[in-house]
């Protein structure tokens, strides 16, 4: 199977599953929390198969090792985006910028959620797609294709209106993929993205203060923490996916 019939497997699969999902929650009224717990686990049970049987992966070859040696990653990658929007965002409020509405309520709610999503989305686009493309190019262009079928597949979901935003955030988190070599770094990094603009939804400068500011700077952080020495035994990389 060649790597485009793989890529094109998984993201079928992830579509497929996605859909009925949403099925679920509009005509059957199943909680949103239990129909993500049934994508993360479909969507992993799946990669997990394709990845060892087409290409003879596990899912550390992946960039996601046991929780047990990714969580540190997982920490660094949230903190490195929490840190540097949260200065913002206390920056902006100094200025007199305040959010017009802030989704307080059932926010802690908004974390498992999001955490079951994020965990499938990362574990299929800069988890299989990334060691797919990294078998065959390198660098920029490993981070620019999967980028680009993300941002294809989320257009095909959502429409032309999210491409800007979706193509950002493939690119920040692909950049993260290759500074540590880790899905965990991503998933915290995106696990704090998605829950926070989902909180301050109405935020004037959404796309500055948890936008630009944090997956600018925090990519900066990111960096600076594989390279201490508490964090590098942790990394990998992508050629060693």
């Amino acid at each position: 199977m060649t790597a485009a019939w793989r890529i094109a497997t998984a993201l079928a699969a992830y579509a497929i599953v996605l859909l009925l999902g949403r099925a679920a929650v509009a005509e059957l009224g199943t909680p949103p929390a239990a129909v993500a717990l049934g994508v993360a686990v479909l969507i992993a049970l799946t990669i997990a198969v394709l990845a060892r049987k087409a290409d003879g992966r596990g899912l550390r070859e992946l960039g996601l090792p046991s929780p047990r040696a990714g969580w540190p990653m997982a920490v660094a990658g949230l903190l490195a985006w929490v840190l540097p929007a949260g200065a913002a965002l206390a920056v902006a409020a100094a200025l007199g910028i305040r959010p017009i509405a802030v989704a307080t309520a059932g926010a802690l709610l908004l974390v498992p959620v999001s955490l079951l999503n994020v965990l499938a989305e990362e574990l299929v686009f800069r988890g299989y797609v990334i060691a797919v493309l990294a078998d065959r190019v390198r660098g920029w262009t490993i981070i620019l294709g999967q980028a680009a079928v993300y941002t294809a597949f989320g257009m095909a979901l959502s429409g032309w209106e999210t491409v800007p935003q979706l193509l950002g955030v493939a690119v920040g988190l692909g950049y993260v993929r290759m500074l540590t070599g880790s899905v965990w770094a991503c998933m915290g990094f995106h696990l704090a993205f998605q829950t926070v603009t989902q909180v301050f939804a109405g935020h004037p400068l959404t796309m500055v203060v948890f936008g630009v500011v944090p997956f600018t700077v925090g990519i900066v952080l990111v960096e600076r923490m594989v390279r201490s020495r508490s964090l590098a035994r942790y990394a990998g990389s992508l050629s060693s996916s």
